[in-house]
């Protein structure tokens, strides 16, 4: 049947949307390791085991996935590294995290999130810090509404020590984001730092 790959993809998301997130796995696993796997299916089995935080798998499963993709398919190559280079930072393994990460930017250098997934990574870790900004001023320049990257060049320019310019941004993020544990941990250092203790 034409529609037998989407049909299988909507019942594992609404498995897993069911919150039987195991079960939607074992079947992906089951089908993903039998003939006639896709990349679709590999990504979404990494998409599932992501969602365990099983992020050493899951980066296998994209790797996978992208060893199967043909040009014809709909799933991004360079989401695919996004999402591996993703897994792998959570994993611990910064290295080979950081080559997947540069990988998806050479195929996608015009994607917000992938400038800014790869600027925010190398500057919370002191690496390549000039390019990280470079990076994420980028991103937000091509995506100025989303709150997640204006809290990251809002933390570049204070990790830079220029505070005046990143309260108003991370003030901007946090009002864009207010549930976000880390954005508001950012403006609240940055109230802290500069004597705005309560609202700290």
């Amino acid at each position: 049947d034409p529609f037998i790959a989407n049909a299988r993809d909507l019942r594992l998301r609404l498995i897993a949307a069911d919150g039987r997130e195991a079960e939607a796995l074992a079947e992906a696993q089951r089908l993903a390791q039998g003939p006639g796997a896709t990349a679709a299916l590999w990504a979404r089995t990494a998409d599932l085991l992501s969602e365990l935080e099983r992020h050493g798998e899951a980066a296998e499963a994209y790797a996978r996935a992208l060893a199967l993709r043909t040009a014809d398919d709909t799933t991004s190559e360079w989401g695919l590294w996004l999402q591996r280079g993703a897994s792998l930072d959570r994993a611990g393994d910064w290295p080979a995290a950081r080559e997947a990460l540069r990988r998806a930017y050479a195929l996608a250098p015009q994607e917000p999130i992938v400038l800014n997934y790869l600027g925010y990574a190398q500057l919370i870790r002191r690496e390549a810090v000039e390019e990280a900004e470079r990076l994420i001023r980028e991103a937000h320049r091509l995506a100025p509404n989303n709150g997640a990257i204006t809290d990251s060049l809002g933390w570049a320019l204070f990790l830079a020590g220029r505070r005046e310019e990143a309260l108003p941004l991370l003030e901007q993020a946090a009002q864009a984001e207010p549930a976000d544990t880390e954005i508001n941990e950012h403006l609240g250092d940055a109230y802290y730092t500069i004597g705005r203790r309560s609202e700290a």
